[in-house]
C-alpha cells in the first residue's frame, strides 16, 4: 500500500510539473505518420517499394515498405510504416537535450519471423550499437502495437543535424521479416526543470512516456536508480 501511494503520489507531482514547465522544457516530438502530403514513394503507396516520411526536423525512410492502412497503425493514424527491409530515421536540424525515445512495434512477420536489430548511432551512422533485436520472442502478442523505451545511458545529449541514426535492419524484404512502426516519440530532459529534485532522476523520462503516450503494454511509472 505505502509503494502505491508513493507511485500516486510522483505521478501527481509529474503531471504538475509538465504543465508548470517552460516551453523549452516541454518539447517533445512524436509523429504517427499521419500527415499524407508528407510521404513519399518510389512508386505506389499500396506497393512493397522505398518510401520516406518527413515531419518537423525528422527523416523517416524504408528500403521496401508499404504506406499502411487505418487498420494496422497506431493510435487512430490513417497511415504506418509497414515495413519488411530496412527501415531507419534521422534528425535532418540539431537536437539539443534528448532524453532518449520511445518506439511503437506491431509483429506481422510470418513463420519463425526473421532477426531483426535495432541499432543506434550518435555520430551520423560512423559506430552502431544494438539495442535490441526485434523477433518472434520479442513481441508478447501477433498483431498487438508494443512500446520499445529507450534513454540514453549517459544522460541528455545534444545533436547536430543527421547525428543521431536509429535503424531496424534484418527484414530480408520478405513477409517473415514485416512489421508496423507505428509511431516515434522522443523528449528533449525533464531536468530542464526548476523543480525537478523532487523526483528521482531516473523517474523524469518513464513518467513522461507514461503520461504522454500511454503504451499498449503497461511500462513502469518510475525507475529509481
Amino acid at each position: 500500500m505505502k509503494i502505491i501511494t508513493f507511485i500516486r503520489a510522483f505521478t501527481v507531482i509529474a503531471i504538475l510539473l509538465l504543465f508548470s514547465m517552460p516551453a523549452a522544457a516541454d518539447e517533445i516530438f512524436s509523429t504517427k505518420f499521419e500527415v499524407e502530403d508528407n510521404w513519399w514513394a518510389d512508386g505506389s503507396m499500396t506497393g512493397y517499394n522505398e518510401k520516406s516520411y518527413t515531419e518537423g526536423d525528422w527523416y523517416f525512410h524504408s528500403t521496401s515498405a508499404v504506406r499502411g492502412t487505418s487498420g494496422e497503425s497506431y493510435g487512430g493514424s490513417p497511415y504506418s510504416f509497414r515495413d519488411r527491409d530496412v527501415f531507419t530515421v534521422h534528425n535532418t536540424a540539431s537536437v539539443s537535450g534528448m532524453a532518449g525515445f520511445s518506439l511503437q512495434l506491431r509483429d506481422w512477420m510470418l513463420g519463425d519471423g526473421e532477426q531483426r536489430d535495432l541499432k543506434i548511432s550518435y555520430d551520423g551512422g560512423d559506430n552502431w550499437e544494438t539495442l535490441i533485436t526485434i523477433n518472434k520472442d520479442w513481441f508478447d502478442d501477433y498483431q498487438v502495437y508494443q512500446q520499445y523505451v529507450y534513454t540514453f545511458p549517459d544522460g541528455p545529449q545534444n545533436f547536430a543535424a543527421e547525428e543521431f541514426q536509429l535503424e531496424i535492419d534484418g527484414g530480408g524484404d520478405t513477409n517473415d521479416g514485416r512489421i508496423n512502426i507505428g509511431e516515434l516519440l522522443h523528449s528533449v530532459s525533464l531536468l530542464q526543470c526548476p523543480h525537478h529534485h523532487l523526483i528521482p532522476q531516473g523517474a523524469l523520462f518513464l513518467m513522461m512516456w507514461k503520461l504522454r503516450s500511454p503504451p499498449a503494454h503497461p511500462v513502469p511509472i518510475f525507475t529509481i536508480p
